[in-house]
């Protein structure tokens, strides 16, 4: 009777597959990332988009140069910091997959670095038949030999954990190790971890995180971890981390209602749990001289008084562990200046700020019972990266770089009197950068709002609306578009006459909180809005016109190159939609959907369902609109955003009668860590694309 029942249901199912139901999503089959169908429809579109752009010389040529730069030996050896040594990841013509190494800092400094190799993943990947991808490694500070190193399968979200040794450069045979799974692992002490994992039914949030933080001891079974903590179901995901420092280590579990609030509690060595009495929608950031420091994303008034959005503060731990709040405020943001990021140092801090969308850094070192704020000696007019800080030492490694110059990396010691670079190593000019030059424009967005953006071309720029121009954005999550460098922009790109744009819309961080928060959820619009007025502004000033325009997102960028597709096609010949969510309405079902609910607001609520539907790509598209030929691009080992979106929407684009190009790769995942090769290949077909769209 059973097996009749589930037969039955069944046979609707495909049914509905071949004639939906009035209002049945009919492309949902799409949705199937592995299914037989769905892949022999990607396999089919992808090969017409190689026939189409692939085949030829030039496609070959440029394949081959981008290819040849990536595996280049030119690149800055950037590392972090630990114990004496630098460690570092590096990629080549020889190191496909990459290789784990080491050098003393000693000889780092001298720039006389000889490498130790850890681990090679291509022998690796050989020897154990599978597609390792890098996801990184966590080191005990109190036994620094052992490390756990993170392995994905094809650059998945998704990833296993081992325990290795660096004095027998293996992997501990009966060490830690867990399966592939969304989460974490990390070390609590020598002979424990703290993990957050799939354990199997009940232990994942609607999101696909960790719900459940276990202790897991030295030679227990993974299935005897003792539970410390459990969130709930709705959650986005229960993760624990580490705040050192000399003075003292924040045991962290934190429990994220969504990506924006969250409730956090320190785990204390007795194995207690405390709640910390912060804001929720707050951000620890670090722990010095045993005090929290503390982002705020909005006004916080308590016993001390009101604290601005904004701002940094440390509290005191002793009475945080009380439910009470004793501290002050260590930064303060003002109209143009905003805080970025931080690292902790030994003898101080290191804060990241941003001004006019441009970076930087000042050091604040510990003197007495306050700080000494001294700012160092870096070029200004770019973005500067913290890449790797030892709170353990005060030396950092910090690299500068902008649109048209190549990374330079600085070594410091801030523990010295002299406040200079221990060393300077830039990398050499991969484009030809003479006669260009990057301007700083402001759109007027439909409130009134000024909208920064970036523009780099010409120096002696002739404006007849004739200039190849591409416009980059993203505008989601409160991440800052500051100024890089992409060789592969300015080699294939600005090389050949094209001008490019970076939008720092709203949604983005680049004006501190407030300029993220006046976009989310029933306000996306004004981050479309602010995208739209940066390319009617270009067009005013006759610097491009509709004909020689192109866009490019990916991610939450890919939503916004969406709309701009199905709100203003007439404004864009060539659109490139990478990685994109782009069905509003099922995106809380699709892999990690439901934890973007606190950005995009949730589907299941009748009024934020209108909303969305009146913006959702996958739901605006019409068979009697004229739409640009889009390129969609996504990635069949992406487990964050589905390739579904991207599927569905070429296929309703090109049975309504629109011309469409789709491409899907079957590795990389959502962050494009796949082959150095792979890469390549998608660099040379995006470039082929805008070249037939805007330069032909």
């Amino acid at each position: 009777m059973k097996k009749d029942l589930l037969k039955g249901i069944f046979t609707m199912s495909l049914l509905l597959f071949k004639n939906p139901a009035k209002g049945m999503d009919p492309y949902l089959w799409l949705e199937d990332i592995k299914g037989k169908r769905s892949l022999e429809w990607v396999k089919q579109e992808s090969d017409s988009t190689l026939k189409r752009l692939g085949e030829n010389d030039q496609f070959k040529k440029l394949k081959k140069n981008i290819y040849s730069a990536f595996t280049s030996q030119d690149k800055i050896p950037l590392g972090s910091l630990r114990n004496g040594y630098v460690y570092s990841f590096w990629q080549d013509e020889k190191h496909i997959k990459g290789i784990w190494r080491r050098a003393l800092l000693s000889d780092y400094a001298q720039n006389k670095i000889k490498w130790e190799v850890l681990l090679d993943l291509d022998e690796l990947s050989k020897k154990e038949k599978e597609n390792w991808v890098w996801v990184g490694e966590e080191c005990s500070y109190k036994q620094p030999e052992v490390c756990l190193i993170s392995l994905s399968r094809g650059g998945k979200d998704a990833h296993v954990a081992r325990e290795f040794n660096l004095k027998t450069k293996s992997f501990v045979e009966k060490g830690f190790r867990h399966k592939e799974s969304k989460g974490y692992g990390h070390w609590y002490n020598e002979e424990s971890l703290i993990i957050g994992l799939d354990f199997g039914e009940g232990s994942l949030t609607d999101s696909g995180y960790p719900r459940v933080v276990k202790k897991w001891r030295r030679g227990e079974k993974i299935e005897e971890a003792k539970t410390l903590f459990e969130g709930e179901k709705q959650d986005m995901g229960v993760w624990f981390y580490k705040l050192k420092h000399p003075s003292g280590t924040f045991n962290i579990i934190e429990r994220s209602l969504n990506f924006y609030k969250s409730k956090y509690f320190l785990l204390e060595d007795n194995e207690k749990i405390v709640q910390i009495p912060i804001p929720e929608d707050s951000v620890p950031y670090g722990s010095f001289d045993q005090k929290l420091i503390v982002l705020l994303r909005s006004d916080w008034k308590n016993s001390e008084g009101t604290w601005s959005t904004g701002s940094l503060v440390l509290l005191d731990k002793s009475e945080l562990i009380l439910g009470k709040i004793k501290g002050s405020v260590l930064f303060r943001p003002d109209e143009k200046t905003f805080f970025e990021g931080m690292s902790v140092l030994k003898d101080g801090l290191l804060l990241h700020l941003v001004s006019n969308v441009q970076s930087e850094v000042l050091y604040l070192k510990k003197a007495g019972s306050s700080f000494e704020k001294i700012p160092l000696t870096l070029p200004r007019g770019g973005s500067i990266s913290l890449h790797s800080l030892d709170p353990f030492s005060n030396h950092v490694i910090l690299t500068y770089k902008n649109f048209l110059t190549p990374e330079t990396l600085f070594l410091y010691d801030l523990g010295s009197s002299s406040q200079m670079p221990i060393t300077k190593t830039s990398l050499t000019d991969r484009f030809n950068t003479k006669g260009l030059k990057i301007v700083q424009a402001f759109a007027r967005s439909t409130d009134g709002t000024k909208v920064p953006y970036y523009m780099i071309g010409p120096e002696n720029l002739i404006k007849n609306g004739q200039n190849p121009t591409l416009i980059y954005g993203y505008g989601g999550f409160e991440v800052s578009l500051l100024p890089f460098y992409s060789w592969t922009i300015g080699k294939y790109w600005l090389e050949k006459g094209g001008l490019y744009v970076v939008a720092n819309i709203r949604g983005g961080g680049e004006l501190g909180p407030l300029w993220h928060q006046q976009a989310l959820k029933e306000n996306r619009h004004k981050s479309f809005e602010d995208f739209i007025a940066v390319t009617e502004d270009l067009i005013k000033k006759g610097i491009t016109s509709p004909k020689k325009l192109g866009i490019e997102g990916a991610s939450n960028g890919g939503l916004l190159t969406g709309v701009m597709l199905t709100q203003r096609p007439e404004l864009y010949e060539a659109v490139l939609c990478k990685m994109p969510l782009l069905d509003m309405l099922r995106y809380t079902k699709l892999l990690a959907g439901s934890s973007w609910i606190g950005e995009y607001g949730d589907p299941e609520d009748p009024k934020m369902r209108n909303y969305l539907k009146s913006y959702s790509p996958y739901h605006q598209i019409r068979s009697e609109k004229q739409y640009p030929e889009t390129l969609f691009m996504t990635s069949t080992n992406d487990d964050r955003v589905h390739p579904g979106h991207a599927r569905k929407m070429a296929k309703k684009m090109k049975d309504l009668g629109h011309e469409v190009l789709f491409y899907e790769g079957t590795t990389g995942g959502h962050s494009g860590k796949g082959g150095l090769l792979d890469r390549a290949h998608e660099e040379a077909l995006k470039f082929s694309y805008l070249y037939e769209k805007l330069m032909n």
